[in-house]
């Protein structure tokens, strides 16, 4: 059992890689260069939008959730996947139009299944998958790879969650939540 998870992190970590490179277009800055520095007004008006949402932890109790019931909507359509926790990514500043703002999105614990989606049955996991990424609001499909044997999703929600899908040697399911404030309440 150990060495079965020893080798699903190291697929995690390959996957990573894989679904992160296929989404980066060449020549563009990853880290943010191209935005401009956002005034205190600015950030003041996103934290206070960001103030009258859910917070951080509560969104990423029902994104974990989310997650792992679409683990077991496709492990109905392909009863053979094992799904194990594979690497966390964690906390990360907020991208897009709230960067600059006190908000955070957080990675969750992406799940991955040494054993991949077979072609024949790539459909109807993904219908399984869209179903209830859709509940969640995550209902904007983008695919990146649809080929037999290499499938990689993403589905977007309106508030910058997404949700990344896919099957080569392995499979994944992997999850981010929107960005939100993280619990400001004195512990």
């Amino acid at each position: 059992m150990k060495r079965c998870a020893g080798r699903a992190r190291v697929v995690a970590v390959l996957l990573i890689a894989m679904f992160a490179l296929a989404g980066c277009p060449a020549g563009e800055p990853v880290t943010g260069e191209k935005e401009s520095a956002v005034s205190a007004d600015r950030n003041a008006e996103l934290n206070l939008r960001l103030e009258s949402l859910p917070n951080l932890e509560q969104v990423t109790v029902q994104y974990v959730a989310l997650t792992s019931r679409i683990a077991a909507a496709v492990t109905e359509v392909v009863p053979e996947l094992i799904w194990e926790e594979g690497q966390r990514v964690g906390k990360m500043s907020c991208p897009g139009e709230l960067a600059g703002s006190e908000g955070f999105v957080i990675s969750t614990t992406m799940l991955v299944s040494d054993v991949p989606i077979p072609s024949d049955k790539w459909a109807p996991a993904l219908v399984a998958a869209q179903t209830i990424a859709a509940e969640g609001g995550l209902a904007k499909l983008t695919v990146r790879q649809d080929q037999p044997d290499n499938h990689d999703v993403m589905l977007n929600g309106a508030d910058g969650a997404s949700l990344t899908f896919g099957s080569r040697k392995a499979a994944l399911i992997s999850m981010t939540t929107p960005c939100r404030l993280e619990d400001r309440r004195d512990s």
